[in-house]
């Protein structure tokens, strides 16, 4: 009688250490995809910004480029008269 209930108190702890193994292992899980999607987010938000600075760069030269040729076009209309 005692065997046969302490051998089914040991079942019933090792299925419920399982259960508890199960559960830390799925949060394990859950923990690291959470942890990839914040880094790809992260990722993402600084290629993001890398484009937007790029763009942003190449807008710049293209109106310093449009301001050197108004310039050179005032310059050469003066030359002209």
């Amino acid at each position: 009688m005692l065997l046969i209930d302490l051998l089914l108190l040991l079942l019933l702890m090792m299925m419920m250490m399982m259960m508890m193994m199960m559960m830390m292992m799925m949060m394990m899980m859950m923990m690291m995809m959470m942890m990839m999607m914040m880094m790809m987010m992260m990722m993402m938000m600084m290629m993001m910004m890398m484009m937007m600075m790029m763009m942003m760069m190449m807008m710049m030269m293209v109106m310093m480029m449009m301001m050197m040729m108004m310039m050179m076009m005032i310059d050469s209309i003066r030359i002209v008269r």
